[in-house]
């Protein structure tokens, strides 16, 4: 059964949510909070007679390139530029202050080389070649190019067939060939979204957190994030949230936004619906990037599609945590076959994930995306994020950066979830 109607909590959260648009700003750094080196080529394999340049910038949108240690293999260079004397691997990094940027690791090589334009591409989406001199200039026409083996025309390969390809350019009247390289063409998969309104105080609420474990179990293609309601890890724009998709009794958890899980939501029945559509083929791919950096954690998402992507389409970007432990209101207790049967009510050290704990996006129902063309990557860099402000350190809890994670949604006009992604703190996903 569904109990506690959520109808006497409008009044108290009417005085803390503002608008459904507001601007969950109040916790990002204003300042400085993360360097990043960038060099004047993109690619990871470079001639031995390239000169590298560089630039450091930071998310506040300065420039510190003058301010800042640029080093080599762990040795600090003079300036801002690099000329090569030998091949090899070398890794480059910046400083500034206390701030570390990211590394850039390059694969120098001394004779002609090949580069492919991407390493990932969807199906029909082109994939460019270039053979290039050691200086970085190029001698494409000089080429021709194999794809497993299998000479191609031109420069460009378009296949609608999922899967790793090799590739090699052979070239002085093919006398000489390049060293093999790879690219994948993939098909993405759709991510479901599994949100789960819940409480401390609600006793019936663990049988949705036990959903979430058989999901968890059963797919990997599964975002949760479990929106907790008038205990000490709510929400702020959880009444928001519960009114748009009509939850008005805990527990209730939605499916990709919109789709109520039907009771019991740990039944057969209603898991079999949630993973529906988990895995399937679909157009559309999310990737996301995030680095931390002490507190501050700073995301980048990316998106990319085998159609267009219209404006109509929303981004949803939030940030969750792992391992609180709370107390949890138990009403399973006595109740023999229930994961929690016997285990205390309430149960004392109770394990609570995916906490949502702040909107990345502006609005918590996401931010719309300007229309994209299909194959052409969309990028959204967000604030820093301060994750200290979410540190819940009262006994037995320990604040930990790397326990927090990122969910991100593309929605339809309709808030329905066409696919997630997740990952966490101070790791990265790509296209997948």
């Amino acid at each position: 059964m569904k109990f506690i109607f959520k109808g006497f909590l409008l009044a108290l959260f009417s005085l803390l949510i503002i608008a459904c648009s507001a601007d969950y700003l109040g916790n990002r750094a204003n300042t400085l909070s993360l360097i990043t080196i960038k060099a004047n080529v993109e690619t990871s394999t470079i001639g031995i007679d390239q000169t590298l340049e560089f630039t450091v910038e930071g998310d506040d949108g300065e420039d510190y390139t003058s301010q800042s240690i640029i080093s080599v293999n762990g040795e600090p260079i003079e300036g801002s530029t690099y000329s090569f004397s030998e091949g090899g691997e070398y890794v480059f990094s910046a400083t500034y202050q206390d701030y570390g940027s990211n590394l850039l690791e390059f694969n120098v090589v001394t004779e002609r080389f090949l580069v492919i334009n991407k390493s990932k591409a969807l199906r029909n989406q082109t994939v460019e070649f270039k053979l290039l001199n050691p200086d970085g200039t190029d001698a494409t026409e000089e080429a021709q190019f194999y794809v497993d083996n299998n000479l191609i025309e031109g420069a460009t390969y378009i296949t609608d067939v999922a899967g790793v390809y090799s590739v090699y350019a052979v070239y002085d009247n093919g006398v000489s060939q390049t060293e093999e390289s790879t690219f994948e063409v993939f098909i993405p998969k759709r991510k479901i979204v599994y949100e789960d309104y819940t409480g401390a105080w609600c006793g019936w609420c663990v049988r949705v957190t036990n959903a979430v474990r058989l999901l968890k179990e059963q797919s990997d293609d599964v975002v949760i994030v479990a929106i907790h309601n008038n205990d000490i890890m709510a929400f702020e724009g959880e009444s928001q949230l519960a009114d748009a998709f009509d939850v008005s009794a805990y527990p209730a958890a939605k499916i990709n936004r919109t789709l109520t899980a039907p009771t019991p939501e740990d039944g057969t029945e209603s898991i079999d619906l949630a993973l529906t559509h988990a895995g399937e083929d679909t157009d559309l791919s999310i990737a996301i990037n995030t680095n931390l950096n002490g507190d501050n954690l700073n995301v980048e998402v990316k998106l990319i599609s085998e159609n267009p992507i219209p404006s109509s389409y929303k981004l949803v970007a939030y940030v969750y945590q792992n391992g609180l432990i709370f107390p949890q209101t138990n009403y399973y207790v006595d109740t023999p076959g229930s994961p929690y049967y016997q285990m205390g009510n309430p149960i004392p050290d109770f394990v609570h994930d995916d906490v949502l704990e702040a909107s990345l996006t502006t609005n918590i129902f996401g931010e719309s995306i300007p229309a994209t063309v299909a194959y052409e990557t969309y990028s959204r860099t967000f604030t820093a994020l301060n994750l200290s402000e979410f540190a819940e350190t009262e006994s037995p809890n320990t604040y930990d950066p790397t326990r927090f994670g990122v969910a991100v949604y593309v929605v339809d006009e309709n808030n329905n979830a066409l696919n997630a992604q997740h990952v966490r703190a101070g790791q990265s996903i790509n296209f997948e």
